[in-house]
């Protein structure tokens, strides 16, 4: 155990957070994005060098696996610009479906980007370096859940030692533009009709409760306690923002106005 430590019972708030003045380092962890920009708008304005800690959990339920990454980011009076880009500052809704584990957090952000081709080619490129696929994706500012993914349903094969008889497949089997193909195969437009569409019962709940200030993710809890016994009423989080961002009658209607945070166009 360290020495030196007083525990204090109270959360650190606007009240309080200037009780850090005069301190000559500290080290952060919050589980609370809003309390790190209140600390950490705090330390920079005072100049006081920190470290901040973060984790982030993804349950892969179909293996019953648990995944995460953790990050440490060291912020300085004369290196503090790449702070706000490295950590989050926003708080991010429950989710029904994933990343119930960590406080009923979802580790799904509001903005979705698929791999590019030129991602996956420095994925091929640096598995065949030798480089674990954890590294790899910091390099690429991926969730190591996304990357685990795309390993997994491309053929991805992890080393073994001692190897066996033969050659080693290059890059664990990993082929990019093989990837890119089943990629760009998968995201054709499907010919059956989306849950969530205008004219139905559910399009009428999600529309109400969109007005109404609610999260996909929050409809999305909303609609199977109150319609439990009714599928045709329920509909997952990914449901809602796929009806929302990719029907053109959502974009004519302008449903997305409604969300907390809208997504940037390119």
């Amino acid at each position: 155990m360290r020495r030196g430590i007083v525990p204090h019972s109270y959360f650190i708030d606007n009240t309080n957070v200037s009780e850090l003045e005069g301190f000559n380092f500290v080290f952060l962890c919050v589980d609370k994005p809003s309390v790190r920009k209140l600390v950490s708008d705090f330390l920079h304005a005072q100049g006081i060098p920190f470290i901040d800690v973060g984790m982030e959990l993804e349950l892969i339920e179909e293996q019953s696996n648990l995944i995460g990454t953790c990050r440490v980011t060291l912020s300085t009076p004369n290196k503090s610009e790449h702070f706000s880009r490295r950590v989050s500052f926003y708080e991010r809704a429950r989710s029904k479906t994933k990343c119930n584990i960590f406080r009923g957090k979802c580790c799904m952000g509001k903005l979705y980007k698929q791999l590019s081709v030129e991602e996956r080619t420095m994925i091929q490129t640096q598995l065949s370096m030798g480089f674990k696929p954890g590294q790899i994706a910091r390099e690429l500012g991926r969730s190591a859940g996304t990357l685990s993914r795309e390993l997994k349903r491309n053929g991805w094969i992890r080393p073994k030692l001692p190897r066996g008889v033969g050659r080693p497949a290059i890059a664990g089997g990993y082929r990019a533009d093989m990837a890119q193909q089943r990629a760009t195969a998968c995201t054709i437009k499907p010919h059956a009709l989306h849950k969530v569409r205008p004219g139905t019962a559910l399009w009428k709940h999600v529309i109400r409760y969109l007005q109404a200030g609610y999260s996909p993710e929050q409809i999305a809890g909303t609609l199977t306690v109150v319609h439990p016994d009714t599928p045709t009423l329920q509909a997952s989080h990914e449901t809602i923002y796929t009806a929302i961002y990719a029907m053109p009658c959502c974009r004519a209607l302008k449903i997305d106005h409604f969300l907390r945070v809208v997504r940037a166009e390119n």
